[in-house]
């Protein structure tokens, strides 16, 4: 099971595990891009916690040598506050600068390129580190994984128990 590898690999070296929110952490909402993409809608902010990934994270968090993080993405400034906002809310223990936004429209990128974005920040940022991120997305998931060269992203059903 990936928590016990985890733990087992933090008794040797430093592990960072980052933890995808929407689809995740937070109930996905199935909606029209419209609302998500709209101003003044407050999309993210009161998605229904997935408790039982919050409290594994938790439970990781707790080991010395892991370190835990939170690496989502947002259409809109704005949406970064409400994420803010919702991990004080359901994840009170998680470090606020562990939390990393990727909000697009602060940066420039095709379509296509969407799934990279991720493994993208955590090579730029954390390529000298042992990584794992937890994610919903399979794009996401695979677009990482080849980026590495590995398998360091892994879909969120791995933690369930």
């Amino acid at each position: 099971m990936l928590v016990d590898k985890i733990i087992e690999e933090s008794k040797k070296e430093k592990i960072y595990v980052f933890f995808d929110m929407d689809g995740t952490l937070a109930e996905y909402r199935v909606s029209d891009k419209k609302e998500r993409y709209t101003p003044g809608t407050n999309y993210y902010a009161n998605p229904r916690p997935l408790n039982s990934i919050i409290k594994t994270a938790h439970k990781l968090g707790r080991h010395k040598n892991i370190e835990i993080h939170i690496l989502s993405n947002c259409p809109l400034n704005e949406q970064i506050e409400q994420k803010k906002n919702w991990l004080k809310k359901y994840m009170p223990f998680i470090n606020e600068n562990h939390v990393h936004i990727i909000c697009y429209e602060n940066i420039t990128f095709e379509n296509a390129d969407k799934p990279k974005l991720k493994g993208e920040f955590l090579l730029k940022s954390f390529s000298d580190k042992k990584c794992y991120l937890i994610e919903d997305d399979l794009g996401n998931i695979k677009a990482t994984n080849d980026l590495f060269g590995s398998k360091i992203a892994f879909h969120v059903s791995t933690l369930i128990l």
